[in-house]
């Protein structure tokens, strides 16, 4: 493989990244928007059955994204391999930070998203 078809699979894998988080995030305002509009008609049991069956929606986004990540890391210790005085995939970023940059900012948003259903609106019933 030459160098551009490396940093071609690099590009493809960062935009599945770009695309699982769009996922995530889609899913995560669907369900804000549903806690906004109904969440006070809810029962309690169907406002946590709801909450469990969005919380597993997200894993499909989330490995995704992981799946993702670590296929870029091991493209670019390969690529390092390859051609060590390559142009391309400077750098030691570490996966965990990658990982952590990603991932955080939807962590908060979950969390933000279950906290609005059940201590606001829930809370107005």
């Amino acid at each position: 493989m030459n160098e551009f078809e490396y940093h071609a699979l690099a590009r493809e894998s960062l935009s599945a990244v770009a695309s699982s988080a769009m996922d995530f995030v889609t899913i995560l305002f669907a369900y804000s928007i549903a806690a906004h509009l109904a969440g006070d008609k809810l029962p309690r049991f169907f406002a946590w059955f709801l909450t469990l069956t969005y919380s597993f929606a997200l894993l499909g986004p989330c490995l995704g994204i992981y799946s993702a990540m670590t296929f870029l890391r091991a493209l670019a210790e390969q690529y390092r391999i390859a051609y060590p005085d390559g142009w391309g995939f400077r750098g030691g970023t570490s996966i965990a930070l990658a990982l952590a940059v990603v991932f955080v900012p939807l962590l908060i948003g979950w969390l933000g998203s279950i906290a609005y259903m059940h201590w606001h609106v829930r809370r107005r019933e």
